[in-house]
């Protein structure tokens, strides 16, 4: 684990002090700080990055093939991992001509 110090300005101290209890409530356990912090990063990136990926789902699949292109055995091996997915699984067959009219 990486140590990190950071200054933050007194308003979001304050607000990142004040939800602790809430994130507690949630989860029904008290958290240690470091704990939270990193469930707030975390949330935080995640947040991030759905702001920023495409919704539409021909750009998103443009993206993804430009990735595979880029990273191929990365691409490939979540594509993979997404795939022990039963209904994705099936999807796919189907999609594929390997599961013919039901």
């Amino acid at each position: 684990m990486v140590e990190l110090k950071i200054n933050l300005e007194d308003p979001y101290h304050f607000m990142l002090q004040s939800f602790k209890p809430v994130a507690e409530n949630i989860i029904e356990e008290p958290l240690d700080f470091d704990t939270y912090v990193n469930i707030v990063i975390r949330r935080g990136i995640r947040g991030l990055i759905e702001d920023i990926v495409p919704r539409d789902p021909d750009i998103l699949l443009n993206s993804i093939l430009m990735m595979y292109e880029s990273n191929p055995e990365f691409v490939a091996s979540f594509i993979n991992s997404v795939m022990t997915s039963g209904q994705v699984r099936e999807e796919a067959k189907e999609r594929l001509g390997f599961i013919r009219d039901r």
